[in-house]
């Protein structure tokens, strides 16, 4: 990992500690890459709020930043506000990322939200689409993944009838993981209201897969690192991680877990102990270093990996694959074919590799590799 990379997440670890990080004398291009680089991870008031002292420019940036975080302040009441009038109507929508990821940080405004997600269960779905309606809102989308607009508060919601598409061939079958989820679901205060949302273990595997299929699409971005670090301090204490390990371990998905818990020990505020992380978590070998930086990097810069650098940031051993260890997992499309080939062939044993086309898949297994094809089977 470069000294940019370093300083960024510098940054951004001050900003989730309430703190200011000293940044002397670096030149306008640093400046500017740093800056860039907090724009493409969508953290750039939490990047510049966190740095002290700041050249002029940066601090005009600053001044402009603030009528940003007054927007997303305006929304986060207007959000709270609706939210409360589907509950008063009989609906129990179940808050996930967003607010309750944002009303961890020390300033929670400063932590931006494009959106504001609430999982919905199939019997209150139309109601539920009714009631914001008549609120005003501006409905786009279709089937069970919804987009509401209020054109005067610009508050945007997405209603979802399932925690993932089902249509999709990767990660439609992660939905059973949360059968139940209703259920389980629990009241959480959130900047002073009630919400309700899924319970620990299960916002906790949500948020992981979440970033899992950010992953798959364009590559995560630290903000979701951020959010599970932050999540995993605030509520370790209540999550079975062994059972949650088992969770992801039923879908592959414990390495790229592991990478992100330990990105965050490195180079954020995770702290395994305060979170209660037992040594069935802490004992999974991910090369934290390599991962934070391909995390940084290829998320701003490529908005995704090539499999080479895809199998360093899951497992950051590339002996591992031909172990049989590490759970490759990518979207293909074009000339991956030849890369996925010539990868099975250089390590041997095992390749695995989600992919949202068949005929993608096809064309992957008539390339002989071993795979894993997600929903294909």
């Amino acid at each position: 990992m470069n000294i940019r990379e370093q300083r960024f997440l510098a940054a951004l670890k001050a900003a989730l500690q309430g703190t200011a990080l000293q940044l002397n004398d670096l030149p306008d291009d640093d400046w500017a890459q740093l800056l860039q680089l907090a724009q493409a991870h969508q953290v750039l008031p939490l990047f510049c709020q966190s740095l002290s002292p700041t050249p002029a420019y940066v601090a005009d940036l600053k001044s402009a930043l603030r009528r940003q975080v007054a927007r997303q302040t305006m929304r986060t009441h207007a959000f709270l506000s609706t939210y409360r009038k589907l509950l008063d109507a009989g609906v129990r929508p179940l808050v996930v990322k967003g607010i309750t990821c944002r009303a961890l940080y020390p300033q929670p405004d400063l932590r931006p939200s494009s959106d504001e997600d609430l999982l919905i269960a199939p019997e209150q779905f139309d109601a539920t689409r009714q009631l914001l309606t008549s609120l005003g809102f501006q409905e786009s989308g279709a089937g069970l993944e919804l987009t509401f607009r209020h054109p005067v508060s610009g508050l945007r919601m997405e209603i979802h009838g399932a925690a993932f598409p089902g249509q999709e061939q990767a990660y439609g079958h992660w939905n059973a993981v949360f059968e139940g989820v209703f259920g389980r679901a629990i009241r959480l205060t959130v900047c002073e209201n009630t919400v309700w949302t899924p319970s620990h273990d299960d916002h906790m595997l949500y948020l992981i897969l979440h970033a899992l299929k950010h992953f798959l699409h364009s590559g995560v971005g630290i903000r979701q690192v951020c959010d599970i670090c932050l999540y995993a301090n605030a509520y370790g204490s209540l999550i079975d991680w062994p059972k949650l390990l088992d969770r992801c371990r039923s879908l592959r998905a414990e390495q790229f877990a592991a990478a992100l818990l330990q990105i965050g020990s490195a180079y954020l505020t995770f702290d395994p102990d305060i979170a209660c992380l037992p040594l069935c978590w802490r004992s999974i070998t991910v090369d934290a270093e390599h991962a934070a930086g391909e995390v940084v990097e290829h998320h701003a810069v490529e908005q995704g990996s090539s499999l080479v650098d895809v199998c360093h940031l899951v497992s950051g051993n590339q002996q591992l694959v031909g172990q049989g260890l590490c759970i490759l997992q990518a979207v293909c499309a074009g000339s991956a074919v030849h890369h996925v080939h010539h990868v099975a062939a250089h390590n041997g044993e095992l390749l695995v590799i989600a992919v949202q086309s068949p005929d993608i898949f096809q064309n992957l297994q008539s390339a002989g590799g071993d795979l894993y094809g997600g929903g294909f089977g």
